[in-house]
Order: structure tokens, then sequence, then C-alpha cells
């Protein structure tokens, strides 16, 4: 075991130790039932952070010779992983093979599985891996497979015989050896002058969002980020010219390096810059708060199983993968709480786990009999895994994920975890979005802590009162109390519309934008992580914009014009400043909503056309219905709120969404709802189309939020209409009360001692 004094990328000796996990056995080292009764060699795994180049590096190096000669993982066996590999072997034929005599080197090419795919494809193969146990059968494969250490002296050799490398694959690789300078030394002396040396490791930043912490053993000595590697390949006059990120165990990053001025920089390398500064990668401070929280999750999941067994419940460790040994002994579990770990590698079955010696047993087996609950240990196959044992899960079977936000936002069903409550704190609840949110909350099992200033009366509430916990407050002044417990919060307070924003700029300030950050500071000192905050599609619109506006994204540069859209941009900026490995805000940008609430609004375009077909039967359509507005039911707005809270943080955390499901054009959209009534009511419903003027004018691309929500809408515009309708018909309230119209509302209330007051409350705060 030989202790690291320098960094292995930039050699300085400004290293400080930020997590400790203990004395560990090495994770691959599983255990005969002989072995049982020997001593184990353990090894310190401690991380270390380089203050000069950020790079996060083992404490110790224990010799490879040890760790890769006779390697007992297999590529082959994985589940997901041949379909990643033919997919990758496309990507680089596509890419960078045009002839089929270009070589394609691999170091660590274990049993040969992309090689093959790439040899199919056409082009010259050679594989690099140090376990000749695994070399052996790659090359009964007929992949040719040099059984040994990749080093520059290796690539001399290899160059002499075979000639230079098109391309040089290290998957699993970098991260794993010690000497970094020679490793690169070799790939630069290898490769051609236009060729391309491809990486593919678990990105660091993974680690922040998700806590895969176990990813971290004897094995892998560095955990790798864009910055540090960029640092590496500079002192060799290359760099980094594109990086993606796919979700193979955990969230891994394929890094293409080049040759300097070979080949043009893809705008993902500077992209994945600017976020690994926004999550301050480059403070010790980050990596402190890191360990902290892996601390607590650790105590948690112990609760939770020992709550388990204390019910008699049983439970197993499903998969036995070598990070399954970095967790087991971490979190100190054994025979006392798993019974057996499964495993479908027959080179691990019958085998114990390193440390913990827990039996692992063949999953088939482990299907006869079953137990109540798997400690998903594989959590990488998580995917995959459910697929496969969908008959366990019928029956009544769970998983707990050991590690991740999806741990922390699981129902496990145990005396403990109920008793610890979970709150979502709904700002503005008694709102028209608010009072379909509560519910919403509610139904999907969660406890909600309204924060309202009551303008709009808490009558709309009345159903809930006994199912909810409601603080009449202001969000200018409450205190941090109100973050007690709460594990989300869900921000839909302020001024709602463009009139009421500019009835008093600066209030409307006050409320929108410098409140928010205060309640976002609250948040993140309560160690709150989840803040879903509402702002706006109106941040789009200028006043040069086309009649047909274009498709904005939310990477777009906006203008903001009026006070409600500049002071939602103000919030966006704020949450997304605050924003750390602690604290990850989700911004929705919202379309115009549709659709009933007993708080209604009649100041939103579909439902106010709605209501003056009922009460007048002719619909004012302005601006030569040329408008465009994008639109999202209120329904679905809530359930995506939902998904929000509970979606993985690597998928939300610090994003910007367009909400929308459709966007209409202000003319169609009036069209559509005189043909709905005329089929469904007989009614006919008459136009007056004004002429056009400037207005608001925008249309939103909302394929970002439909690929990571899944969205699709529960129910179509008719439906809703017709639901809307029906209220009408029935008189459930009256469509021409001021309290359904924000603006109205507003400007009544303001002339109220206590509206007075409300406004008042700015000049202090």
């Amino acid at each position: 075991m030989q202790e690291l004094t320098k960094c292995r990328i930039c050699k300085g000796s400004k290293l400080k130790p930020f997590l400790d996990l203990g004395n560990q056995p090495l994770a691959n080292a599983f255990l005969s039932k002989k072995d049982l009764s020997k001593k184990e060699d353990k090894y310190p795994l401690k991380v270390l952070f380089c203050e000069e180049c950020n790079l996060c590096q083992l404490s110790c190096v224990v010799s490879p010779e040890i760790l890769f000669r006779n390697y007992v993982y297999f590529s082959s066996g994985m589940p997901v992983l041949p379909q990643h590999f033919q997919d990758y072997a496309d990507e680089i034929h596509h890419n960078y093979i045009s002839s089929d005599k270009n070589l394609v080197v691999e170091l660590g090419s274990n049993d040969g599985i992309l090689l093959l795919a790439i040899q199919k494809n056409g082009a010259q193969v050679l594989g690099v891996d140090p376990a000749e146990n695994i070399a052996k059968i790659a090359n009964k494969r007929g992949v040719k497979t040099i059984p040994d250490f990749f080093s520059e002296k290796l690539s001399k050799d290899i160059k002499k015989q075979y000639g230079n490398a098109k391309v040089i694959i290290g998957n699993n690789v970098v991260a794993h050896i010690n000497d970094h300078h020679d490793l690169v030394k070799g790939i630069k002396n290898l490769l051609s002058k236009d060729g391309v040396f491809i990486l593919e490791a678990p990105y660091l930043v993974d680690m922040f969002e998700n806590y895969t912490f176990d990813t971290i053993y004897h094995e892998h000595l560095s955990y790798l980020a864009i910055r540090p590697l960029m640092k590496l390949f500079d002192q060799y006059d290359m760099e980094i010219i594109d990086v993606k990120i796919y979700p193979v165990q955990g969230n891994s990053i394929r890094v293409h390096v080049a040759n300097k001025g070979q080949y043009q920089t893809h705008k993902r390398v500077s992209d994945l810059v600017k976020k690994e500064k926004a999550l301050k990668l480059d403070q010790f401070s980050t990596y402190q708060d890191l360990a902290r929280t892996i601390g607590a999750m650790k105590e948690d999941v112990l609760k939770i199983l020992l709550d388990l067994k204390s019910q008699g419940k049983t439970i197993a460790g499903y998969g036995a993968p070598a990070k399954g040994n970095t967790l087991l002994n971490y979190y100190g579990i054994d025979t006392k709480i798993l019974d057996y770990a499964t495993e479908g590698l027959p080179s691990k079955i019958g085998t114990y786990t390193s440390g913990t010696h827990i039996p692992v047993v063949d999953i088939n087996k482990a299907r006869q009999n079953p137990p109540d609950y798997y400690l998903l240990l594989a959590w990488n196959y998580k995917d995959a895994i459910m697929e496969k044992e969908k008959e366990f899960l019928k029956s009544g079977g769970k998983f707990i994920m050991p590690v991740g936000n999806e741990f922390l936002d699981s129902k496990i069903p145990s005396k403990k975890t109920k008793s610890r409550k979970k709150i979502v704190l709904l700002t503005g609840g008694a709102g028209y979005i608010g009072v379909q949110q509560t519910k919403a909350l509610l139904e999907a099992g969660y406890n909600v802590r309204v924060l309202d200033h009551l303008i709009f009366t808490d009558k709309y509430l009345e159903e809930f009162k006994d199912k909810i916990e409601l603080i009449q407050g202001d969000i200018r002044s409450v205190n941090k109390e109100v973050m007690n417990n709460v594990t989300a919060v869900i921000h839909l307070a302020g001024f709602s519309t463009e009139p009421t924003s500019q009835y008093d700029p600066r209030l409307t300030d006050m409320i929108n934008h410098i409140a928010t950050d205060r309640l976002a500071r609250l948040a993140k000192e309560a160690g709150v992580q989840r803040f879903i905050y509402a702002s706006t599609c109106s941040i789009y619109f200028t006043f040069n914009t086309p009649l047909t506006p274009p498709l904005y994204k939310e990477t777009d540069t906006v203008n903001p014009i009026s006070s409600y859209s500049i002071t939602k941009r103000c919030s966006e900026q704020a949450l997304l400043n605050m924003e750390s490995q602690n604290f990850r805000p989700t911004i929705f940008r919202k379309g115009t909503l549709y659709g009933y609430s007993p708080k209604m609004r009649y100041d939103l375009v579909f439902n106010s056309f709605t209501k003056d077909a009922f009460l007048k039967k002719q619909l004012t359509v302005d601006a030569g219905g040329e408008i465009w507005r994008p639109m999202i039911d209120i329904q679905d707005l809530t359930r995506v709120y939902i998904q929000a809270i509970e979606l993985p943080l690597s998928k939300v955390g610090g994003q910007i969404f367009n909400i929308a499901d459709e966007n209409w054009r202000i003319g169609n959209l009036a069209k559509k709802i005189q043909k709905t009534l005329k089929k469904e009511k007989n009614i006919d419903i008459t136009l007056d189309i004004k002429p056009y003027g400037l207005t608001r004018n925008y249309k939103v691309d909302n394929s970002k939020f439909i690929q990571t929500f899944k969205f699709k809408p529960t129910r179509n515009m008719n439906d809703v209409l017709l639901e809307l309708w029906h209220q009408l018909e029935n008189y459930k309230h009256n469509p021409e009360n001021k309290i359904f119209y924000n603006d109205k509302w507003y400007q009544e209330y303001f002339l109220t001692k206590e509206g007075q007051a409300f406004k008042n409350t700015s000049d202090t705060f």
C-alpha cells in the first residue's frame, strides 16, 4: 500500500481529506467458504480534495497486481450493457472510422464485448487488459488481447507491431490508474495525429446529485470531473473536444480527447464546465457538505432496516456488485440485517461479500422463496431489475434504495418512517393553482403546510382544513420555523398578472423577487433541497416579437419588459445563483393555465372564453386572434409539480422547464370552443374579432419538459371545457364575482385598511 502525498494530476501537495469510509476490504475480493476463517486485508478508504486542480482522489494506492490480475467482473454479464456497447461501437464507427484498416485499441478491454462489436462494424481491434483470466476469454472470442497493464513502454511496443491507433478507448480505466502522466504519454505516443482517445468514467457530479458514494472503492483511485481532466490533457497539448453523459453505472461521462487543433470543441464541454462551477466543485466546503449528507443518509437507511427487522420482516440484498461492498461495510450491514444477496453471475454465486460475509445466492433460487424486502445494491440497473422482478412486486415485495435522492423520497411502510413527518410547504395555497395543488398533494399522500396571506380568504380551502397545516403569513416576513420538517417547497405565492404588477412595480418586486430570495435562503439554511418555483413563459415576450413568434427554448436569451416578468426573471437568477449540492431549485416557466378550480380565475383566456360563451353567447377575440399562448390544464400542472418533488434531482435540480402542453393561436382556440359547444351543447357562439394590435405574444419549445417528465395530458381540452361549463350551469359559483379576477380583486383589496397595511409592509421590510 502506498500513501498519496502529491496530486496525481498537478503534483501539488495541498490535499485535504473530506470523506472517510473507514478501513475496508477490497470491493471485488469476494470470499469462498474456506476464506471466512482467514483474516481479511483492509485498507483505508479516504477521499482527498486537491485545492490546486480540484481532483478528488483516494489517500492510498493498493498494488494493481493485487487488484486486477484475477478480476471477477465480466462486462458481458451485466444487464443493459450489451446494448450500451453496441450503441457505443456504432457511434465510434460513425464519427471516427474511415477504413476497415483503422486500428481501435481498448485499454481495460475486459472480455472484449465492445471490441467485438467494433470489429463487426469494420475495423482492426486490439485489447489490453491486465486480468489474465479475462484476457484468455477475450482471445477465445476472437478479440486479440494483450494481458498486461497499459503504459508508455507498452504503447511503443504496440505501435511498433500494429501502427498508430485511430481510436483509443478507456472505459473505467483512467480512474483506476495511479500514474495519469504515464497513461497520457502512452496514449499520445500511440494515437495518430487525427486520432481520438475516448474515456468513460463515473461523473463526480453524480455523487453530488444522487449521493452515489458507494462508487468509491480501492480500484477507483480518482473521481473525475471535466475541469481537472482538462488540466491533465493540456499538459500534453491535447484537449477535450466533446463530452456526453450516459446513464451507465449511475451517470457516466464519455469524454472525447484529441490533439489540439484537430477538431472543433462541442458546446457540451463548456456547458459542463459551467455546471461544475455552479455546483462550486472548486470549493472544499462543498465536499464537506457532501460528507455530512452521506453520514445522515447512512443513519436513515439503518433506521429503516432495523425497524423492518424488529417487525419480523425478511430482507436480502439485490445484486452483489463491488460498490455494494463499500456500502455494506460503511453502513455496517451484515447477516444480522441481510439474510443473503442475490446474483446472476456464476463467478459470484456461492461466494461471500467481503468484510460483511453475507452469502451470495443464485437469483433464480431466491425467487422461489423471496424476502419481504430487497435492499437494491445494484441500483444502477434499477429499471431493468424492476422489469425483471414484476412478479415480486405484484406479490407485495418492495425494494429499498440505499443511496440517492430516490431513497430520500421513498415511502417505506415502517413505523419509524411514518413518524418522520415529510412536509411539502406550499406557498399561495389558497389561490387558483394552490387550492388544486393542495388537493393533489393530499391525494398523493403528502403532509401539506400551506403558507398564504389569504388575500383571497381561506374559504376555498375549507374542505381541507382538518387535513393541512394552514399558516396565514406574509412571505416577506415569515420566520425560519416555517421550514421545520419540510422536504420540498412549491412556491406559488406572488402577484400573478401583468396588470396587477404594473399597479405598484415596487411592491411587485418586494413580493415576487425579494421575498422569493428570502424564502429560498430559509429553505437552503434548513437543508431543504427541492424548491420548485412558479415562473412564467411571458418572460419571452418583447416589443419586437414577430406576428408568428419563434419557439423559445429554456436556453434562449430573455429580455422581459413588464414588472411581472422582470421580477420572475430576477427570482430565477437568484435561485440559480444560490444552487448548491444541498439546494437544487427547479424553475417552471408556466404557460397560460386553463380549467376549473374552486378559487376560479376568469381572467385567463380559455376560462374567460368559456365564461363569455355561457353568459353572452359571444367571444371577443382581441388582436385579430393572431397572438399565441402556450397552454396547460391546471390538473396536469398539479401532477407535474408532484413529479418535480419525486423525480431524481439529477433530472430536475438546477433546471428550467417550459411547462406547456400545446401552443395555441388565440383565434383558433376561440373557434375550437365555438365548435365544441355547437357539437356537445347545440349552442351557437359568435366571434367578435377585434383588429390586431401589439400585445403579449409568444410560443415555447416544450420538448425538454415532455422528455424529462414523460408528460402526456390526462384529459383533452374538450373535457376541460365541458367540466367548466357544468360548473357554470349548476351555478357552483358566480362568474361575475371580483374574487375570480385577480386584478379587480387586488384593486379593491388595496383600498381597504388591510390592503393599505399590506402595501406599507414593503416600507419596513
